[in-house]
């Protein structure tokens, strides 16, 4: 099974770029331009790995990570 990555950077071409060398490899990859998409994402779906731009509009990518350690995000999803 492939392991799932969350690609999210606020770069079309960034994340276009990272999408495609991952899926090269056999990784299934999903995207979001914004923390608010990506939170939207984890909602629906379980990631074995997160990518994460840290200099975006709005939310850093360090404040997000720092949101994701914090909220225990599984029983976020399910809870």
């Amino acid at each position: 099974m492939a392991e799932r990555i969350l690609i999210i950077d606020d770069e079309d071409n960034i994340r276009e770029l990272l999408k495609k060398i991952l899926e090269q490899e056999g990784h299934e990859c999903d995207q979001a331009a914004d923390t608010t998409e990506a939170r939207a994402c984890l909602r629906k779906q379980d990631y074995s790995l997160l990518l994460c731009d840290i200099m975006m509009p709005g939310e850093s990518g360090i404040d997000f990570t720092k949101f994701v350690r914090g909220e225990n995000c599984i029983a976020w999803r399910h809870g």
